[in-house]
């Protein structure tokens, strides 16, 4: 029962807050545009990531940039911390 009233909550809010929820992408292509394994002082590496997608048929859709960090010398999974970006940020 609880299953089906997830449902149902879910589609109310797809109908009147969010929206339905489109189709994952068929293919997802990333690169790395900016790798920094000293950043902060050498404890941590800095990527930025630029993911693009094919979404609702455009060929060529904006990518999307994200900064990614994570601990260097860590063993197994860490914590990292992820940011949506632009070029501007990659002074840090």
């Amino acid at each position: 029962m609880a299953g089906e009233a997830e449902a149902g909550v879910e589609e109310l809010f797809q109908h009147y807050m969010y929206g339905t929820q489109p189709d994952a992408p068929a293919v997802i292509a990333s690169q790395v545009l900016h790798e920094d394994k000293q950043a902060f002082g050498g404890l941590a590496t800095l990527r930025e990531i630029e993911l693009r997608f094919d979404v609702a048929g455009y060929k060529e859709p904006a990518p999307i940039r994200l900064l990614l960090t994570t601990p260097n010398g860590a063993r197994g999974p860490v914590p990292c911390f992820v940011a949506s970006t632009s070029r501007a940020t990659r002074r840090l």
